[in-house]
């Protein structure tokens, strides 16, 4: 990953090849809470959180287990970080500060093409998937805060 700076069409600052993705990097969001932190997925199935200022080392590197096509940021819990599985068709909910995982969605047959979250309740989620499926949904209040 490098950051550029189109004023004088420069790069800024870039990743180290040691701590990217092994393989490419398919989504990235901006936290919309820290604004110098940057979320990448790729297909290697890791999720790596980027502080903009130092690019050399990830801040925290999160295995998702299977390749990743989908990113979203919960607008309303900055920690709370969503990814849409490329072939397992599965979106997780997960923990962005310690790596845990919260919440898995299952219900898709085939892999996840996009992900969003509602921006009136904290816990709405759709999804979009190959298998022509939209699903409107969220985890049940007793599994997550």
């Amino acid at each position: 990953m490098t950051l550029f700076d189109t004023r004088t069409n420069g790069n800024i600052a870039q990743t180290g090849p040691s701590t990217n993705h092994a393989s490419g990097i398919n989504c990235t969001k901006f936290n919309p809470s820290q604004p110098l932190l940057v979320a990448t997925a790729s297909g290697d199935g890791l999720v790596q959180l980027w502080d903009i200022r130092k690019l050399h080392n990830p801040i925290k590197t999160i295995n998702c287990e299977s390749p990743l096509s989908a990113l979203e940021w919960n607008p309303q819990l900055p920690t709370v970080l969503a990814t849409g599985g490329q072939e397992d068709g599965l979106v997780k909910l997960w923990n962005a500060s310690n790596g845990q995982l919260l919440f898995t969605h299952g219900g898709h047959m085939l892999g996840v093409n996009d992900i969003a979250w509602s921006p009136h309740d904290k816990w709405l989620m759709c999804s979009v998937a190959n298998d022509n499926s939209t699903h409107l949904w969220k985890p049940a209040s007793r599994l997550v805060t």
